[in-house]
């Protein structure tokens, strides 16, 4: 699914944190928005052919993945997160925001992956 030119702006500007944490707008697609600060990237996305947007953070020299919709549920105690995709984005960055310092700790990502494979499990 694409990102219509109206989401992209929400987006954009909703992402104004992760600029003002030394973060650039590295690249914009049809389905993705990329932030990086050289060492982690942000890629903002919409699923191509599902009806399922979500951000993964990306650490860059580790090349490690997290994917934040499974980290803001597990950390928020399985808190469903909003099923429009444009609605569920908006959510996440504000969990990115507001939890900024921990979803850019590679160890807090680590620790929240294997709280959702513990989830998985039950």
């Amino acid at each position: 699914m694409k990102i219509n030119n109206n989401s992209k702006e929400i987006i954009l500007k909703k992402s104004e944190f992760l600029l003002h944490n030394n973060f650039k707008l590295i690249e914009i697609t049809d389905a993705t928005i990329t932030f990086s600060n050289k060492k982690i990237a942000f890629v903002i996305g919409y699923e191509r052919y599902d009806n399922v947007s979500n951000i993964n953070i990306k650490f860059l020299e580790e090349n490690e993945m997290f994917n934040l919709g499974w980290i803001a549920f597990v950390r928020r105690k399985q808190t469903p997160l909003p099923q429009n995709k444009l609605d569920n984005i908006l959510e996440l960055l504000d969990y990115a925001e507001k939890n900024y310092s921990k979803v850019t700790n590679l160890q807090f990502c680590q620790e929240s992956r294997e709280m959702v494979e513990d989830f998985l499990k039950e």
